[in-house]
């Protein structure tokens, strides 16, 4: 009996594809980042599944997901709503973010490479020539998608999966706060500011 471990792969067989509830989730966060989905409201669990174009189950699981990062909220017999969210959950968010930067920073620069560093400074320029721009909520939400990739790009580095989970949840409610507080240029591209001083840090590591 042959008990030899199967030879790996080629790299360029493995199937990458995002699921259906990945997509319904994106399109969701959409929904609520744009205001077009807005706190308090309950939503049609039919309605919205018929409009998505989906079936129950991957709305379920989308709802789920949405549910875990604190965006929405289910009542027991009363339906699912979006979430509230106040400052003092923006605070804590916040706050626990920040202690995920700093303990990451040495797993950050240990993993940091060239081809790191050439992604987030296009990312960053991509956001450079959003910022003067941005006059619509679309805008705005496509803005804020590029600062939470730019982020996630950096606290994925380590290749820890549970500090990448964590961080991305933290990060979900931030964005909508910042969605509420951006009005005008000047904001976004304080941003971009902020990017350009870490990307700094970062190349003098």
């Amino acid at each position: 009996m042959n008990t030899d471990n199967p030879k790996k792969l080629p790299p360029n067989l493995r199937i990458i594809t995002r699921s259906v509830r990945d997509r319904v989730y994106e399109a969701l966060l959409k929904l609520i980042l744009s205001g077009h989905l807005r706190p308090g409201h309950r939503l049609d669990m039919d309605e919205l599944a018929k409009q998505l174009g989906v079936s129950r189950t991957p709305l379920n699981e989308a709802l789920q997901r949405l549910a875990q990062t604190g965006m929405v909220e289910v009542k027991p017999r009363s339906g699912t709503f979006i979430s509230q969210i106040d400052a003092a959950t923006t605070v804590e968010n916040f706050r626990f973010r920040q202690v995920l930067e700093v303990g990451a920073t040495p797993m950050v620069i240990e993993a940091l490479g060239p081809s790191s560093l050439k992604h987030l400074h296009a990312l960053n320029n991509q956001m450079a020539e959003l910022a003067p721009t941005i006059s619509t909520a679309d805008q705005a939400v496509a803005f804020l998608e590029m600062d939470q990739a730019f982020h996630a790009a950096i606290m994925d580095l380590p290749g820890n999966t549970v500090l990448s989970a964590n961080y991305h949840r933290a990060g979900v409610i931030l964005q909508v706060m910042r969605m509420q507080r951006f009005h005008s240029g000047n904001a976004y591209e304080q941003v971009v500011g902020e990017h350009t001083n870490i990307l700094n840090a970062l190349t003098s590591r």
